[in-house]
C-alpha cells in the first residue's frame, strides 16, 4: 500500500522499533509521511520503543510527532486507503497474534482522516535534541529494567510452573476418579453377577425342595425346633424346641396336636417354600420388599396352617 502510494501519509503507532518501523517507512519518501507515536522515558526504558529507531528515522528525514495517550494503530494514505489494526510498527508486532482491517472505500478513508484531525491539533514534534536527552536519561533505567525484566520473567516462569502443576494435579485427580469410577462399575457388575448367581442357586434349591418328594420328618422336626409357639409373650418369644418330639403322621403330612386343633407342620413348610420361591422370582425381576413385609408374609402362612381334630383346615388364621 505504501509502495504504490502517491498521496500524503499519516502513520500512528504508539511504539516504534527496528528493523520493522524503518523497513516499512523506507518504502515512502519522508517528505510525504508524518509519523505519530508516544515519546516517553517509560517506553524507551522498557524496550517498547527504540531510541536508535527514532534517531534513524529523524536522520532519514521523517517527521516524528508525540501525541499523549496515543493507543491507535493506523496508516492512512490520504483519500486512497487505510489500515486499522492492533499491531505497532515493532518487532513484536510482527510476531504477536494481531489483526488489521484494510479500508479501500474512498468515503470511509476520508471520514477516518477527518476523525484524526482533532488528534493532530495536540501533537508536538520530536527532534534529535530531545532524543539525545532521552538517551542520556534512559541508559541507567534500562539497566534497572533488565533486572526487573529478569525478575518478571522468573515470576512468569514460576506462574507457568504453578499452572502446569495445577494442571498435572487436576489430570491426576481426573485419572484417579476415572479409575475409581471403573472400579465401582466393575464392583457393581460383580455384585450383580453374584446376586444373579445367588438367586439362581436359591431357585434351584427351592425347586428341589418343592419337588415331588414329601417333607421328611427330620426336616419337620428341625423346622419346629427353630420356631417359637408364643412369639409375643411379655417376657419375650417362647421357643418351641420341645414340641419337635410331638410331631406325628401320617407320613409326609406331619402335624402337632394342640388341644383340639392340629398345627400342619408339613403344609406350613411347603407353603413357606412356595412363598420364598415367588419372592425370589420377584426379586429377580427387580422388585424389592421390606423386612416387615417378609416377616408378615411367612407369619401369615404359619399362623394359617391350622386344622380341626378332624383334619379340616381353617379358612382364616
Amino acid at each position: 500500500m505504501l509502495r504504490e502510494s502517491k498521496s500524503h501519509i499519516l502513520v500512528f503507532s504508539p511504539y516504534l522499533t527496528s528493523p520493522t518501523a524503518h523497513s516499512i517507512l523506507a518504502l515512502v519518501p519522508p517528505a510525504r509521511c508524518e509519523v505519530h507515536t508516544v515519546c516517553s522515558i517509560e517506553n524507551f526504558s522498557s524496550g517498547a520503543s527504540s531510541v536508535r529507531t527514532f534517531r534513524r528515522l529523524l536522520a532519514s528525514g521523517f517527521r516524528l510527532f508525540h501525541i499523549d495517550n496515543l493507543h491507535a494503530k493506523l496508516v492512512i494514505v490520504s483519500g486512497v486507503c487505510a489500515t486499522v489494526g492492533s499491531q505497532n510498527m515493532t518487532v513484536s508486532g510482527m510476531k504477536n497474534l494481531e489483526a488489521s482491517v484494510a479500508i479501500w472505500a474512498t468515503e470511509d478513508v476520508q471520514e477516518l482522516e477527518r476523525s484524526v484531525q482533532a488528534w493532530l491539533e495536540h501533537r508536538r514534534p520530536i527532534d534529535l535534541n530531545e532524543i539525545a536527552d532521552i538517551e542520556e536519561r534512559v541508559e541507567p533505567l534500562k539497566r534497572k529494567q533488565r533486572f526487573l525484566q529478569r525478575d518478571i520473567a522468573m515470576a512468569d516462569g514460576a506462574m507457568q510452573a504453578a499452572r502446569e502443576e495445577r494442571k498435572r494435579v487436576d489430570e491426576e485427580v481426573k485419572r484417579r476418579e476415572e479409575v475409581e469410577r471403573k472400579r465401582h462399575e466393575e464392583e457393581k457388575k460383580r455384585r450383580a453377577i453374584e446376586r444373579q448367581r445367588t438367586i439362581e442357586q436359591t431357585l434351584a434349591k427351592l425347586d428341589q425342595l418343592l419337588g415331588p418328594g414329601s417333607i421328611s420328618k427330620s426336616v419337620a422336626e428341625e423346622f419346629i425346633a427353630d420356631s417359637v409357639w408364643w412369639p409375643y409373650h411379655r417376657s419375650g418369644p417362647v421357643r418351641a424346641a420341645g414340641y419337635a418330639s410331638r410331631i406325628e403322621g401320617p407320613e409326609g403330612e406331619w402335624r402337632i396336636l394342640f388341644g383340639s386343633n392340629y398345627f400342619l407342620v408339613a403344609r406350613a413348610i411347603r407353603r413357606c417354600l412356595s412363598e420364598a420361591q415367588s419372592l425370589v422370582r420377584a426379586l429377580n425381576n427387580g422388585q424389592t420388599f421390606s423386612k416387615d413385609y417378609l416377616i408378615w408374609s411367612f407369619e401369615s402362612i404359619i399362623l394359617g396352617a391350622v386344622a380341626t381334630s378332624d383334619g379340616i383346615e381353617y379358612s382364616g388364621q
